[in-house]
C-alpha cells in the first residue's frame, strides 16, 4: 500500500509540473462553508520563519476569509487576509474584491498598502454584511474598505490558504476562531459540521477543531523529469 501511494504521489508531482509549464495554477486548502451567511472571520498566522518562495511568475501565498456566489453574470466575492509574493520579504495585509468576475470581465479591486504582518504573528481578518447592507472587510480591526451591491443575500463563506503557480512553495498557517455570521440574528459563530474541507495535493489541513486548524504543504519525494511541450 505504501509503495503504491508513494508511486501515486510521484505521478501527481510530475503531471503537476507538467501542467505548469503550460499553465500557471493555484491550489487551495483549508474549509468551506457552504451554508449562507452574513460574513466570516479568522486569526490567521504567519510562519514563525520566512517563506523561501520559487522564483517564478507570481509564485506566492496569502491566508484569507472570504465571501462566494456565483450567477449567470458570474462570480462575486471579497476577501481579507496576508499575501506574499516571491520577490517580497514581508506579509502584506490585503483585501479583495469583484462583481461579476468571469475570465478578465468584472469590477475589480485589491488594496494592500495599509499594513504588514510579521512573521511568527496572528492577525484578525473580517469580511462581513453592515447594518447598510454594504460588504465590508477589515484587517486587525480596521475597516479598509466597504463596496455596495456585492451580495443582495447571504452567501458561501471560506477560510482557506491559497498557493500560486508553484506546488513546490512551502505553506505553514494556522486559522483560529474561525466564525461564519449567522443571518438569523447577526452574532458571529463558531465554524460547525457543515464545513467542507479542502486539500489539493500536496497541500493538506491539520484539524484541531471546525474553526481550528492548520494548513500546511506536505512532505514528498521530488523526482525531476525531462518534459517535452510542444
Amino acid at each position: 500500500m505504501k509503495a503504491i501511494r508513494g508511486l501515486f504521489c510521484l505521478v501527481t508531482i510530475v503531471l503537476a509540473l507538467a501542467w505548469t509549464n503550460s499553465a500557471l495554477a493555484s491550489w487551495w486548502a483549508g474549509a468551506e462553508r457552504p451554508v449562507s451567511a452574513n460574513g466570516v472571520t479568522a486569526l490567521i498566522s504567519t510562519p514563525q520563519n520566512p517563506l523561501d518562495l520559487i522564483d517564478i511568475a507570481s509564485s506566492g501565498v496569502s491566508n484569507w476569509v472570504s465571501t462566494y456566489d456565483s450567477d449567470a453574470n458570474g462570480i462575486d466575492w471579497m476577501q481579507a487576509g496576508w499575501r506574499l509574493y516571491w520577490w517580497e520579504s514581508i506579509p502584506k495585509q490585503y483585501v479583495e474584491w469583484c462583481i461579476d468576475c468571469s475570465g478578465n470581465q468584472g469590477t475589480y479591486e485589491i488594496r494592500d498598502q495599509f499594513a504588514t504582518q510579521s512573521w511568527g504573528t496572528t492577525v484578525d481578518y473580517w469580511v462581513d454584511r453592515d447594518v447598510n447592507s454594504r460588504w465590508c472587510a477589515s484587517t486587525a480591526g480596521i475597516v479598509r474598505f466597504c463596496v455596495d451591491n456585492l451580495h443582495s443575500t447571504p452567501v458561501e463563506v471560506y477560510a482557506k490558504s491559497e498557493v500560486h503557480d508553484s506546488l513546490m512553495n512551502p505553506l505553514d498557517t494556522t486559522f483560529d476562531q474561525v466564525r461564519y455570521k449567522d443571518p438569523a440574528d447577526g452574532v458571529f459563530k463558531l465554524f460547525d459540521n457543515q464545513v467542507i474541507w479542502i486539500e489539493d495535493f500536496p497541500y493538506d489541513v491539520e484539524i484541531f477543531s471546525n474553526s481550528h486548524y492548520r494548513t500546511f504543504r506536505m512532505t514528498t519525494n521530488e523526482m525531476y523529469l525531462p518534459l517535452i511541450v510542444r
